[in-house]
């Protein structure tokens, strides 16, 4: 029997047999589905961290994985769990050991997006472009989309889960998109993942929120959530008049 375990705006997860099967909206480019599988490949083959490899099926608009529950790190998170932000970063950190992978450069990527939008207003382009031409490019590996809801707990340890934004990138890239998130969601565990990941890494939390400018563009081109595209507009806001 199929069951529906999952919904996003491209694709749903199906649970059958004990596997789980992401199916793709027919009319999402393949070439995009390939990439993923590309990806995937690349990166469960060529590093130790904890990603299911995603298989083809008969369908080309249907990936097949194994299936690894449902508790979230952010079930863990509303449940109580203690150590759960320093959970999040010892994984998230794990994934910047890995360099040089035949991956996409994400700072190309994201200069692309942004210079282009019709969302963004032309100040608030000009800002994230000046931040993100502030941060260097290095052949890091970065997830760039790592938060609570795309790590699973199964069988007593941690899954990474949801790569299809992964490529080369400067960490703090990956990061700000995390804080944000965390900003936007969860303002108290965002705070504990600053003052946390600043003492581990070094950055400062002044690098990390300008960081996350970037991230906030990028979410306002992305969320169909008014409330939520009012908060990024307002943290770009925020933050550009604290550079002046």
């Amino acid at each position: 029997m199929k069951t529906l375990i999952g919904k996003g705006k491209t694709s749903e997860v199906f649970l059958e047999n004990q596997w789980a099967f992401k199916q793709y909206d027919e009319h999402h480019p393949i070439s995009y589905i390939q990439e993923e599988m590309r990806i995937n490949h690349v990166i469960s083959t060529q590093t130790a961290l904890p990603i299911c490899p995603l298989l083809p099926t008969q369908n080309p608009y249907i990936l097949q994985m194994k299936y690894l529950g449902n508790e979230t790190l952010t079930h863990r998170m509303l449940n109580r769990h203690p150590n759960v932000i320093e959970d999040l970063i010892d994984l998230q950190l794990s994934v910047y050991h890995y360099q040089e992978l035949p991956l996409h450069n994400i700072h190309e990527r994201y200069h692309r997006r942004i210079s282009s939008s019709v969302i963004l207003t032309n100040q608030e382009k000009t800002f994230a472009l000046g931040v993100l031409a502030d941060l260097p490019f290095q052949p890091t590996l970065t997830h760039m989309d790592f938060h609570p809801g795309n790590i699973l707990y199964h069988e007593n340890q941690y899954w990474i889960i949801d790569w299809v934004n992964a490529g080369l990138a400067n960490p703090l890239l990956c990061v700000a998109r995390t804080y944000i998130l965390l900003h936007y969601h969860a303002l108290r565990r965002s705070q504990k993942y600053l003052t946390v990941l600043s003492k581990r890494t070094g950055w400062t939390k002044e690098l990390i929120r300008k960081a996350a400018v970037i991230q906030a563009a990028d979410r306002i081109m992305e969320s169909d959530d008014p409330d939520e595209i009012k908060f990024m507009k307002n943290y770009i806001l925020e933050v550009s008049g604290h550079e002046k």
